[in-house]
């Protein structure tokens, strides 16, 4: 418009990543798992010495059978045609003056996973064997198909956001700023950290894939749907002021959506399984929580100052649950292929097999952390 005030920008790109370390000991030799299996000959456990030498010799009241490597290496099973691990994202959004301080922003942004890479897993009487490849390939997908098994979802992974903030920036001894996002993540995969798993960090090597039955659900169903970090309402303000005697007063405050709430059954002995899909039990609670900044700057002649500060961290010690326990039951349930093929009802399984139910089912844990206030001290020169 001639003036200056409005800025209007994007950006588009493709983001590929790097194998990392963990997949290549893990599958190609550096890691074992070794298990040694014995015949308790004498069931009185105290009778048991603990062998210090080599864990194959037999034990007093023991009988060594076997060791088996569960960790069979991939040498054989590596896709050949293997795409590597990318992302596509793009955003675009408007900057608008509204005074001599004051701006107006808005942007949206679009991600979405491309190609993953994992290890995908089924049981042989060798142990674990993987394939290190694209899930939902036509290479992996031939290999589950000769297993009689439905084909590998592909991983999907959608964010789309859309924030909208108002700030003023520093001036007359104040600032401050209001923002609003809205959001949605949805798919089957998180990405390089695992929240299926409460946040592990194996990438690449993560229980996604596991076993061909992690991504169906009792009616083999795709279990695709929310991911549970997907919080679609989101608020943020801050703002600061300086008093002219030297004291500055800052406040952070943010409240956002609760996260998703989803049954897990302790089902074929794999974490991350939704045997009715995602999404079940509706979301945690609203999140909130403010942050207080106090500083105050002392002058000791014309090079000399001392800052004595505060940061406090959940200010009205507010105790909010951040998530559910969401396995239905404790103990174990082990299911065939020929049971998980035809389709069941998890209810009906667990309570066939007479497992302990989970007690903690559904309630609270997780609570976010408590008031924690923070002084210093600091010498300017």
């Amino acid at each position: 418009f001639g003036d200056n005030s409005t800025k209007l920008f994007g950006s588009y790109g493709l983001y590929y990543d790097v194998m990392k370390l963990g997949v290549a000991s893990a599958f190609y030799g550096g890691f074992k798992s070794i298990y040694d299996y014995y015949d308790i000959l004498d069931p009185d456990w105290t009778t048991w010495t603990k062998q210090t030498s080599h864990p194959n010799l037999d034990i007093p009241g023991l009988r060594h059978i076997e060791s088996i490597n569960w960790n069979v290496p991939a040498f054989e099973t590596t896709q050949p045609n293997m795409k590597p691990y990318s992302k596509v994202e793009y955003s675009f959004g408007l900057q608008r003056k509204l005074g001599e301080d004051i701006s107006l922003t808005a942007r949206y942004l679009y991600n979405n996973i491309r190609w993953a890479i994992e290890d995908i897993g089924i049981l042989v009487p060798e142990g674990e064997k993987f394939f290190i490849g694209n899930p939902g390939s036509d290479w992996i997908n031939e290999m589950y198909r000769s297993n009689g098994w439905p084909d590998c979802p592909k991983a999907k992974r959608r964010y789309h956001s859309l924030n909208i903030g108002i700030d003023k920036r520093f001036s007359n001894n104040w600032m401050a700023g209001f923002h609003y996002t809205w959001s949605y993540l949805w798919g089957n995969f998180s990405g390089l950290a695992s929240t299926d798993e409460f946040g592990r960090q194996d990438p690449n090597t993560e229980r996604y894939w596991d076993n061909w039955i992690l991504h169906r659900d009792q009616n083999l169903n795709e279990t695709t749907g929310k991911l549970p970090t997907d919080r679609p309402h989101q608020f943020k303000l801050y703002g600061s002021y300086t008093f002219d005697w030297g004291l500055t007063v800052g406040l952070y405050s943010f409240a956002m959506s609760g996260t998703p709430i989803s049954l897990m059954a302790s089902i074929t002995t794999l974490q991350g399984y939704y045997p009715i899909g995602r999404f079940t039990h509706g979301r945690t609670p609203f999140f909130t929580r403010t942050d207080l900044y106090l500083e105050y700057n002392l002058t000791l002649g014309n090079r000399y100052g001392v800052q004595f500060n505060a940061n406090v961290t959940n200010l009205f010690n507010q105790r909010i649950s951040k998530g559910k326990h969401p396995y239905y039951n404790r103990q174990e349930v082990y299911l065939d292929d020929e049971i998980l093929l035809a389709g069941y009802d998890y209810k009906e399984e667990i309570e066939k097999a007479g497992v302990q139910l989970n007690p903690m089912f559904m309630m609270p844990r997780w609570y976010n952390q408590g008031l924690e206030v923070r002084l210093g001290v600091k010498f300017i020169f």
